[in-house]
């Protein structure tokens, strides 16, 4: 590992994206994001 190379588990925010906005709403009291829609060009 270099010098400039950052451990993963320092960015664990807690689980996937999906698992973080399921639990949102009772964490928070707000509703999770919405995911975006990218659209083909």
């Amino acid at each position: 590992m270099s010098k400039d190379t950052v451990p993963d588990e320092m960015f664990n925010f807690g689980g996937t994206i999906e698992e973080i906005k399921a639990r949102c709403l009772e964490e928070t009291h707000l509703e999770p994001p919405v995911s975006p829609t990218f659209l083909k060009q």
